[in-house]
């Protein structure tokens, strides 16, 4: 979330409001990845992966190259993010 709020800002600050389309996103991982660290934050969690051509048609890469040019510094971390994103679920407040 940090990362997000960082990357409006960077957009206000520059005025980048030229109707061009930015990738803003700290890392593309995978679903896999995704499930993995999910799992190590709620230990006993368990996932089962269908084979479902809707789900393969959801699945690509997306690059955030083209922001990262303009200057901005992605700092987040996935882990920091999925365990904040729980947090906030579960009705906590994620620093």
């Amino acid at each position: 979330l940090g990362d997000a709020v960082r990357a409006m800002g960077f957009v206000v600050e520059r005025d980048l409001f030229n109707g061009d389309i930015f990738n803003v996103l700290t890392t593309n991982s995978t679903v896999r990845e995704i499930v993995s660290m999910i799992q190590a934050v709620i230990r006993g969690t368990e996932i089962s992966f269908v084979d479902n051509k809707i789900m393969n048609q959801l699945s690509y890469e997306v690059a955030n190259r083209k922001f990262c040019d303009l200057g901005f510094e992605f700092k987040g971390r996935l882990e920091t993010g999925i365990q904040e994103t729980l947090l906030w679920l579960r009705g906590g407040n994620a620093a």
